[in-house]
């Protein structure tokens, strides 16, 4: 298959063959390393996306290779200038396969409880703010949304986001997978490290037009709509 010809002329085709794909990544993987050599920039910045974590993919050359990238501060600029669809947003927000955004937030009771619920961001926040908040998540971080650094006895060391604590034990979020007990008899040392549970580089991949759709669809969020 001649990926160099694949490449999508709209955010939507993207996202639908994003999504095929990634429905049979695991099989479709030997096809795709022996294509991929001559993929255009942009069709290796979607493949990235799609084997990012994958265990045959990450040692490849695919995942060596250089993708375009549009400078965060371009990218907000370009996007607050452009009305964007709410609707093609909300198809971003919600792809499992592309941004995620649902699988760690919760719009009006559906989505992932890992970070704040969105329902009403729209009304707390302008397009600005809510632009920083995606490409620059640690700037400011919700209060109990920090992520929190445990140092164990025996040099082992875990981190997340704090979703619960007793006086024996610490129940820590990561980022990606199920919560991890800590009994408080095991930490030597605790640090608050400042930054978002929620990394930096997610809007990587995306156009102005894309990120214009996805802040359209967030602006389009009010508590009880």
């Amino acid at each position: 298959r001649d990926w160099s010809s694949d490449v999508c002329s709209s955010d939507l085709t993207r996202s639908m063959a994003r999504h095929a794909l990634s429905a049979v990544r695991d099989e479709a993987w030997d096809v795709v390393s022996r294509s991929a050599g001559g993929a255009t920039p942009e069709v290796v910045g979607e493949l990235q996306r799609i084997y990012r974590g994958h265990p045959a993919a990450m040692p490849s050359g695919l995942m060596q290779r250089p993708s375009p990238r549009i400078a965060p501060e371009t990218l907000m600029a370009a996007a607050l200038q452009q009305a964007g669809n709410a609707a093609r947003g909300r198809g971003l927000f919600r792809d499992a396969s592309g941004l995620g955004c649902i699988q760690c937030h919760r719009v009006h009771g559906d989505g992932g409880g890992i970070g704040p619920d969105l329902s009403g961001i729209g009304a707390q926040l302008d397009g600005r703010s809510m632009a920083e908040s995606i490409l620059w998540p640690s700037k400011s971080v919700r209060e109990g949304y920090d992520v929190v650094l445990l140092e164990l006895d025996g040099g082992d060391a875990v981190s997340g986001m704090v979703r619960s604590e007793t006086k024996e034990e610490i129940i820590l979020q990561p980022a990606t997978g199920d919560p991890t007990t800590v009994t408080k008899q095991r930490v030597r040392r605790r640090e608050s490290t400042g930054r978002s549970l929620m990394p930096e580089g997610l809007a990587d991949g995306l156009t102005p037009e894309a990120f214009a759709d996805l802040l359209a669809y967030l602006a389009s969020l009010r508590s009880g709509s």
